[in-house]
């Protein structure tokens, strides 16, 4: 962090400083500045005490050893230490569902041959999909030597088709299926998981106009999956209610992810943050707001509490006017961004407690902003610029003009910052305990508070060739080009879980920043929605579909390598 030349100039270090000594003057009036003092630590904390210092004609000096000068050298960088992460836990266990939608628009006024496809079950349960794909051969590139004809080419041939089978899926669904017949087949039978607070996840996936913003948010009077969801968890919330009477709704958040960027989508779009927090957690946050009075507040997504799915249903239409759409090579309306819908069992007190913590992280922030910059500005003044010589013995002389820097008025307001900053510390983790105390008691009355179910509407995966059927902007080019990047990293984040692999490289994307929570959480049921089309036009996007559901769908590092993934001729 550096100190801008604005406020240096305009005053603002003093204002820094005059804000601590009010907020130090508090602590000491109740009582508790000196405990902070002896519990602040900076990692340099002795290079600033005074009585390290002698003022004589005019100059503060003092002597500092090589080992002593390297430690404050790096203390003005202040660069956070670097901590390689390693994956120990358990990869979610994602069952994996197929749905083909009927043939629409197009492919119905062009009358497309359907896929010819079937299904069976398989003695664990699972299902086995086959289907006829053709493969075109590539053509041989000739050698044409000098003086000779190269070889007159045959006329093509029809591609041959073939039978693909795909394995270990959790259930087909055809055409025929609304949204509730697919709701009913999948995500129901997982409700318990909900009714235990644990964490429901479910991402549709598949190339444009697939039919996944229909899965997941619904079309017209047919609901989606996150409707049907709510409406299942509404009712139980009520029986809870009436028994308990625990006040006990249904929070939700609606963002999406565009071009590497978060959205807020119940707060007319806003942009937010993605931010790794302590321990990796995933953080979303909404623009830093300063105040009149100078406190910084750093805010969460905005939600909407609701007590009914129809209440739910109107939140999510808002957000939906707002999402992201552009002409793709498939569809002239299509979702160009990943969509997210979270839904969390709460109640006012448990609400209450989450915006205690945002409080009080906004005031260990101010302090700690204003610490930081106190310090740094304090460090350049004492070991900066020409202030030091090197002695022939290997130490450092530090020479500080009295007239330029009050050497006592600096250390002292150093180490008021330390301690101002560790006493709003002290609070923010008392007031995330406290939440979490929180919690606890409210799940005493019943595991459902806690619980949280996540919807994703991921964006279509561009194909290279449909760009000749339709000509893009750069700019849809672009978009297209980050979808299938973020599409790539979650294939690979997926791939490096199921074979066991101890480093997940969760950080390639913000899409697999997000959904980490929710693929590595051992209390967390997690289903796949892979939705193709049945038109023959499009037989190599289901076919890349159907490989990549595979994927995830078999725990085995066979299916990774891509070894079970049979083509009969």
């Amino acid at each position: 962090m550096a100190i801008s030349e604005k406020d240096r100039e305009g005053g603002e270090i003093e204002k820094f400083r005059k804000a601590i000594s009010t907020e130090v003057a508090r602590l000491k009036e109740i009582g508790v500045y000196d405990e902070f003092l002896k519990k602040a630590t900076l990692g340099n904390y002795d290079m600033y005490d005074v009585n390290d210092w002698t003022l004589k004609n005019g100059n503060w000096t003092r002597t500092m050893t090589s080992a002593d000068w390297a430690k404050a050298a790096t203390s003005t960088s202040e660069e956070p230490e670097k901590i390689e992460r390693v994956f120990s836990g358990k990869p979610s266990e994602v069952r994996v569902y197929t749905r083909f939608r009927p043939l629409v628009g197009s492919e119905v006024t062009r009358n497309d041959p359907e896929i010819v496809r079937s299904c069976a079950e398989a003695e664990d349960k699972s299902f086995t999909l086959s289907m006829e794909t053709s493969e075109k051969e590539r053509k041989k590139r000739q050698r044409i030597r000098p003086g000779k004809k190269p070889k007159e080419e045959a006329e093509p041939s029809e591609p041959k088709m073939k039978q693909w089978k795909g394995h270990g899926f959790a259930g087909i669904f055809e055409g025929g299926d609304n949204n509730e017949a697919v709701f009913a087949g999948s995500i129901k039978k997982q409700m318990e998981v909900l009714l235990t607070g644990g964490t429901l996840s479910c991402f549709a996936y598949g190339h444009t106009e697939s039919g996944k913003t229909h899965t997941q948010l619904g079309y017209g009077d047919e609901k989606g999956m996150y409707y049907l969801t709510a409406q299942e968890m509404i009712k139980d919330i009520q029986e809870l209610n009436e028994k308990a009477g625990c006040d006990a709704k249904i929070e939700v958040r609606f963002f999406e992810l565009h071009n590497k960027k978060a959205y807020d989508l119940i707060n007319n779009r806003a942009e937010c943050h993605v931010r790794e927090g302590e321990g990796g957690k995933v953080l979303l946050r909404a623009e830093t707001k300063k105040g009149e009075d100078g406190r910084v507040r750093v805010t969460p997504l905005k939600s909407v509490t609701c007590n009914t799915a129809d209440e739910l249903q109107e939140a999510v239409k808002a957000g939906s006017a707002l999402r992201q759409v552009g002409s793709s090579t498939l569809h002239d309306q299509s979702s160009r961004s990943h969509a997210f819908i979270e839904l969390d069992v709460v109640n006012e007190k448990i609400l209450e407690a989450r915006r205690n913590v945002i409080d009080v992280e906004s005031e260990m922030t101010f302090f700690g902003h204003h610490s930081t910059c106190i310090w740094l500005d304090s460090a350049a003044k004492l070991f900066g610029g020409d202030n030091f010589q090197k002695q022939d013995d290997g130490s450092y002389l530090i020479t500080a003009s009295a007239e330029k820097a009050d050497i006592p008025a600096l250390c002292k307001s150093i180490r008021e910052g330390q301690a101002a900053t560790c006493y709003h510390t002290h609070l923010f983790e008392e007031a995330k305990r406290k939440s979490k105390q929180v919690v606890e008691e409210q799940r005493k009355l019943s595991l459902m508070f806690g619980a949280k179910a996540l919807f994703v509407d991921l964006a279509g995966s561009e194909h290279g060739s449909d760009k000749a059927k339709k000509k893009q902007s750069r700019e849809a080019e672009r978009e297209g080009r980050e979808i299938n990047m973020s599409l790539m990293a979650l294939n690979e984040v997926i791939r490096k879980q199921m074979i066991g692999a101890t480093r997940i490289p969760f950080r390639d994307s913000r899409l697999t920043m997000i959904m980490r929570e929710y693929l590595t959480s051992e209390q967390c049921t997690t289903l796949m929605i892979a939705n193709v089309s049945p038109s023959k036009e499009h037989s190599a996007k289901t076919l890349s579909t159907l490989r990549y559901a595979q994927l995830v769908a078999k725990n085995d590092e066979k299916v990774m390598e891509g070894k079970t993934d049979k083509v009969v001729g």
